[in-house]
This record gives C-alpha cells, sequence and structure tokens, in this order.
C-alpha cells in the first residue's frame, strides 16, 4: 500500500533473483577461501578437492576459481553440488554475500 522510496537503503542493493549458472562470481575470484566445516561430508567425500591447511580444512582452487567449478558455455556448473560443504550451502543466491562476489567481479550495481 505504501510506496517505497527508490533511494531507500532497503532497495540500493536489491536486483532480481540471480540464475547461478550464469554467475559463479562465489566461487570465482571473489572470494579465495572455502573453509569447511570438519564434520561435513565433503573430505570423505571429495579429498581430491580437500586442502588440508593444519589447523582447518579448505576447498581446492584451481588458478582464480573453486577447482569443482566448471564452465562450458557460458554456464557455470559445480560437479559436487550435492556434496558442497556447508559454507557453500548457507550461500543464499541474491544475498549480501552473493552480491558483494559479484559486485568484486564487476556483476553488480552498486
Amino acid at each position: 500500500p505504501y510506496p517505497i522510496p527508490s533511494d531507500s537503503p532497503g532497495c540500493i542493493r536489491w536486483e532480481p533473483k540471480l540464475d547461478c549458472q550464469e554467475c559463479g562470481a562465489c566461487c570465482r575470484e571473489a572470494y579465495h577461501s572455502v573453509e569447511i566445516n570438519k564434520k561435513d561430508s565433503f573430505p570423505n567425500k571429495h579429498p581430491q578437492l580437500t586442502v588440508d591447511k593444519g589447523s582447518y580444512l579448505e576447498v581446492l582452487r584451481e588458478g582464480d576459481h573453486c577447482a569443482a567449478l566448471k564452465k562450458k558455455n557460458n554456464q557455470y556448473t559445480c560437479l559436487v553440488y550435492p556434496d558442497r560443504p556447508t559454507n557453500c550451502r548457507d550461500f543464499e543466491n541474491s544475498g549480501e554475500h552473493c552480491l558483494t562476489a559479484r559486485q568484486r567481479l564487476y556483476l553488480s550495481i552498486s
């Protein structure tokens, strides 16, 4: 019933729902480390993608992106999506961290 002014702080970073397969920013250069909870099944299911840093585990990277991220025909695909770590599962599409990742790659507004 009440219109929200376009300069309202709640509207500054709003974008329509994004298609992860067209973007992949969260798994590309925007974030350089994904820590794995030692209780996750990921290290057991994907030891080849798990890096032991001593006090913590993280997902292996290939250059500037997650080693499980593949691009084909301008579509990004996570090869381990059903088994992805908790940090990846908690990453909300179009949420604050998603928009920050997109912004770091110049894919997003503000």
